[in-house]
């Protein structure tokens, strides 16, 4: 039995092709279980891994990781027009007792062409589903008591939560962070050693200047930059932020749309919209659409190389703001 294994999150995608692997073979070691990443190898050569009998043993099992050829969308590696995947259809249409292949895709779309249809034709599918917003603190308080056995109390575990939102390799490399701290762990820990989430710190930003605190909109980019913020990530974001509040005020003042309608429009919560309204008596439509211009040249001359210090240029942007 050949399987794909597929889904947005690399770590839980990783664990579950482990955990497949261990119920075909028991015991994994170099012998018996061999990894491959498609954008560094061969499809043919690890076909040709594939035919060898694995010495010893009854089963082995390849992993092929990185499968861009069954995503829908994706950039190529350099090696693809090497690639030949006629043996690998080949080796689809034998049955091959002494071998599973585990097709490795980090996302959920499919590609709709026919190597995609065939592979999906010929393997279980295993779609490895996230947690979801509900279920996502439950998920991190198992990991850290359950796997990574710290002491940390209830505060600490739903900060954490909110600071990793979703993201199990972000999670991962938190959790390993914490254990090395090697003391109980409090929200005081969590506050001091796990970065926000970028898009909250853009939030933050955009509160602040929002509500006229430019200096508090300064110190949390000077925080953020500590942890390696970009300006060119903070600049996309912010006008993402500042565009939103420009059709909300667009579909509710020109328009007259209320809460619920603004919120079907632009698939956003009631609630949200409401806060988003609220902005609009503190900053008016020549305000919105001059910050998006600033926010624009601000990425061409960024990305265009034009400014030498991209770090004192967007300060620059905030304070004047």
């Amino acid at each position: 039995m050949n399987y794909v294994v597929y889904g947005n999150q690399p770590v839980l995608v990783k664990n579950r092709v482990k955990t497949i692997a261990k119920q075909i073979l028991g015991d994994l070691n170099d012998m018996n279980y061999c990894s491959f990443d498609l954008s560094e190898n061969l499809i043919q050569d690890i076909i040709d891994e594939a035919f060898y009998f694995p010495l010893g043993f009854d089963k082995k099992v390849v992993v092929l990781d990185n499968c861009y050829f069954l995503q829908s969308k994706g950039s190529k590696p350099k090696n693809d027009s090497n690639q030949n995947f006629d043996k690998l259809i080949k080796f689809l249409n034998i049955e091959n007792e002494n071998c599973s292949l585990i097709f490795v895709m980090y996302s959920l779309q499919f590609s709709a062409g026919d190597l995609s249809k065939i592979i999906k034709e010929k393997c279980e599918l295993v779609k490895v589903e996230e947690l979801d917003e509900k279920n996502w603190y439950g998920g991190v308080k198992d990991y850290c008591t359950k796997k990574y056995h710290l002491n940390i109390d209830e505060d600490a575990i739903l900060e954490l939560a909110k600071r990793t939102s979703g993201d199990t390799a972000a999670l991962k490399n938190s959790l390993e962070k914490l254990s090395c701290y090697g003391e109980a762990i409090s929200i005081k820990e969590i506050e001091l050693l796990i970065p926000r989430k970028l898009e909250d710190n853009a939030f933050n930003i955009f509160t602040h200047l929002i509500n006229h605190e430019n200096d508090l909109a300064l110190k949390t980019f000077r925080d953020l930059k500590i942890n390696g913020g970009e300006p060119i990530q903070l600049v996309s974001m912010l006008a993402t932020q500042f565009r939103l509040l420009n059709e909300v005020r667009y579909l509710s003042n020109v328009l007259g749309y209320n809460d619920n309608q603004i919120s079907d429009e632009l698939k956003i919560t009631p609630i949200r919209a409401k806060m988003i309204k609220k902005n609009l008596y503190i900053i008016n439509e020549a305000k919105i659409t001059n910050t998006l211009e600033e926010l624009f040249n601000l990425d061409y001359q960024i990305k265009n190389g034009d400014i030498i210090d991209r770090f004192y240029n967007f300060e620059l942007f905030l304070i004047n703001f």
